[in-house]
This record gives structure tokens, sequence and C-alpha cells, in this order.
């Protein structure tokens, strides 16, 4: 994928083909490393949108929302 998030493949028709994208980054902030990770596309389901922070404890991961308590 590109850095600027232009598209998720290639040849530009594998979002399209695919039933479900998760989007995973890796950045760096304030000089720690930050996870986080989204749902671009899941076909035939309500889901959530928003992006989710995942914090790596004791040897799982949880994801975070906003700064509040884990929601795994």
């Amino acid at each position: 994928m590109p850095l600027d998030r232009s598209k998720f493949g290639e040849f530009e028709i594998e979002d399209y083909l695919s039933d479900g994208i998760l989007f995973l980054e890796r950045t760096e902030k304030y000089r720690k490393v930050v996870r986080s990770i989204a749902v671009i596309k899941m076909r035939a389901t309500k889901c959530d949108l928003d992006i989710y922070t995942m914090e790596f404890e004791n040897g799982k991961f949880k994801a975070l929302y906003g700064g509040q308590p884990p929601l795994v």
C-alpha cells in the first residue's frame, strides 16, 4: 500500500473483490511505537469504522478506543 494510503492493492481492484479489509498501521509518536487497527471494509456486516490503538501486554493485544479501557 502506498504511504499516502491512496489505494489498498497493487492493481486497484483487490479492495472491490475482497470480502474484508483490515488496516494495520505502525507509527512512531513521542519516541514510542503506536500500533493501530481499523476495519476498512467488511462485506454484508455492519461494523465500526473507527481506528483503534493496539496495546501489547502480557503476550496479548488489547484494542483501545480514545484512551478508554481495553475492549477485549
